[in-house]
């Protein structure tokens, strides 16, 4: 893939629901400012039919939206529904995630999203579907 050119971007740049497809694989991305902060959620559906979830509070900083503190809320694959039957302990899970942080920035191609706590994701980058509210 060619190098996208990091765009100086707004706050208000990242704004909507933003989407990325690649083989069996989809994730949803969708940043929203509530009361002055903004919000992301990410939804990712493997090939594998496992699903893994994240949200995040951001801070805008240097042309990018920034988590620098605990940001993973829940990360649900398949077998943990299937063990747990249709009730499901989302501290258990909590407790069992290790910190996460991450950044979103803007590229001349769309947003990359950078989790920090994973290594670099540089090969995803969501491309703008629509407004949000």
């Amino acid at each position: 893939m060619s190098e996208a050119n990091n765009v100086n971007a707004a706050a208000e740049d990242f704004l909507g629901q933003w989407e990325y497809t690649k083989n069996d694989e989809y994730i949803m991305l969708a940043i929203v400012e509530l009361d002055g902060e903004y919000q992301a959620a990410v939804s990712w559906n493997e090939s594998t039919g496992m699903t893994k979830e994240w949200e995040y509070t951001l801070k805008y900083k240097d042309g990018k939206l920034v988590c620098d503190s605990y940001g993973l809320k829940s990360e649900i694959n398949e077998s943990k529904l299937a063990a747990q039957g249709d009730v499901i302990d989302l501290s258990d899970i909590m407790k069992t995630t290790p910190n996460q942080t991450a950044e979103f920035y803007m590229t001349s191609e769309g947003i990359c999203w950078n989790n920090l706590s994973e290594g670099s994701a540089k090969d995803i980058v969501f491309k703008f579907l629509q407004n949000v509210g």
